[in-house]
């Protein structure tokens, strides 16, 4: 049974009858409808204008109230058989939460478009939304869990026209950069309005890298490798690498680029003099990744299955980790230096850590490969992206999984935090790239319950 907001009526149902019954003496029933379906559940929006029934056959009817008048009778998101119960709607009734499949949806009432998905652990017994539609709280066996919404929902979604493969941010947040169909883009991040590119025929950029500062390289198939100015958008220095390069990185102070190579070298220059620092062997084939640790260390990941550690002061192998099942396709490492994340065809996430090349963890959700990761700027959630066209949200310290996105159409390719760690960005090859909420707020509880 449900109370309308304003305590006037009291609804019940009986099995496939919607019954509305007055709270004033003498109490009596003044109104019902029949519906086709088995009735589980009711909720009110707080204005009083939306009611929505779970009924079997995982449906749900919205009915305008209190008129009665049914708006949609809409399917259920997952696979159960079930009611559409329990679940919980905003107050503005724009918003619904249920539970299905083990799975906590948030789903839009207008355009019933999935907003998001948790995922969390445990057998899930109910869903409740906070009166604003800011928190989820959910009840399991043994505890009960509050959720910051902001973690499902998508901002902002960009048609590029062609598939995304990088994405990065400055590091003042007000400008991200993509790479899209051979051709670098800059964008605003407040008003997501394209902003001047490079002068660069398209076809002659293979792979780009993008420093926190701003600062723009680009390699080509034929080892061109060009440092950009940002100010005229040409390029100010331009560098003859290996052939066929596959990733660039910038390193912390940006002095340095490290380049992985189709043939299993990691060549390292300075930025500022245009030269050969290093080159690092060690890989027995292609170089997908490379990234900088904040302590002037350099890990790479390649189709050798193997995750290298390298001291860029010497080029000194530091470790190898050897305990994927298949090619390593991304890596990045947490701002304090002390973690190391690796993505793999081998459907795996894993968690190193870098002072001693233990692997701490490995992260199994993905259904195939995965190919993007980042660490937030804290180091307390990790962002994945894969060829199951999900996102995932991960908790570094426990591997536990904590949101999985599911609105992109294809591959995911690329996935970066804001600085703030507010938005994460995210890049697909269904030709777009997706702004969303990732901050997780520090009012996210688990409650124990007394038994």
């Amino acid at each position: 049974m449900e109370f309308a907001p304003d305590g006037k009526i009291l609804i019940t149902y009986d099995d496939k009858t919607l019954m509305q019954h007055s709270t004033s003496p003498p109490y009596k029933k003044v109104g019902e409808v029949l519906t086709n379906e088995k009735i589980g559940c009711v909720s009110f929006s707080a204005d009083g204008k939306k009611l929505v029934a779970g009924v079997s056959g995982n449906k749900f009817r919205i009915m305008d109230w209190p008129d009665w008048r049914e708006v949609r009778l809409l399917d259920g998101p997952g696979t159960t058989t079930g009611s559409g119960c329990p679940h919980s709607l905003s107050a503005d009734g724009e918003t619904l939460v249920t539970l299905h499949d083990s799975n906590i949806y948030l789903l839009d009432v207008q355009s019933w478009s999935t907003l998001g998905r948790f995922s969390p652990e445990g057998w899930l017994w109910d869903v409740a939304m906070t009166p604003d539609g800011k928190k989820i709280a959910v009840r399991d066996s043994s505890s009960i869990k509050l959720w910051d919404v902001r973690d499902v929902q998508n901002q902002a979604t960009i048609y590029t026209g062609s598939g995304v493969e990088q994405i990065a941010f400055t590091s003042s947040g007000k400008t991200f950069a993509t790479f899209a169909n051979k051709t670098v883009s800059l964008w605003d991040t407040q008003s997501l309005k394209q902003l001047p590119g490079l002068k660069e025929e398209s076809w002659n950029i293979d792979v780009m890298a993008f420093s926190r500062s701003g600062r723009v390289v680009t390699g080509s198939k034929d080892g061109t490798l060009k440092l950009w100015n940002m100010e005229t958008r040409e390029p100010s220095s331009v560098l003859k690498a290996c052939k066929e390069m596959l990733s660039l990185a910038f390193s912390p102070d940006e002095q340095s680029i490290a380049v992985g190579c189709t043939n299993g070298k990691v060549e390292l220059w300075n930025t500022a003099r245009g030269q050969l620092l290093n080159t690092l062997d060690g890989h027995s084939g292609p170089v997908r990744c490379v990234v900088f640790s904040a302590d002037d260390k350099l890990a790479s990941g390649s189709d050798d299955k193997t995750v290298r550690l390298w001291d860029v002061a010497t080029g000194r192998q530091l470790w190898v980790g050897q305990n994927h099942q298949d090619g390593v396709l991304a890596v990045a490492a947490s701002s304090d230096g002390k973690k190391l994340a690796s993505a793999s065809k081998d459907k795996t996430l894993k968690l190193w850590e870098v002072s001693t090349g233990n692997d701490l963890l490995t992260l199994v959700g993905h259904k195939f490969e995965v190919s993007a990761v980042a660490f937030s700027p804290d180091g307390k959630t990790l962002a994945t992206g894969g060829e199951d066209k999900t996102v995932k949200l991960w908790d570094p310290e426990t591997g536990q999984e904590l949101v999985s996105f599911t609105d992109h159409g294809s591959r995911v390719t690329s996935v970066a935090f804001s600085p703030d760690g507010k938005t994460l960005a995210t890049g697909s090859w269904d030709r777009t790239f997706k702004l969303w909420f990732a901050a997780r707020n520090d009012e996210v509880t688990a409650a124990q319950q007394k038994p």
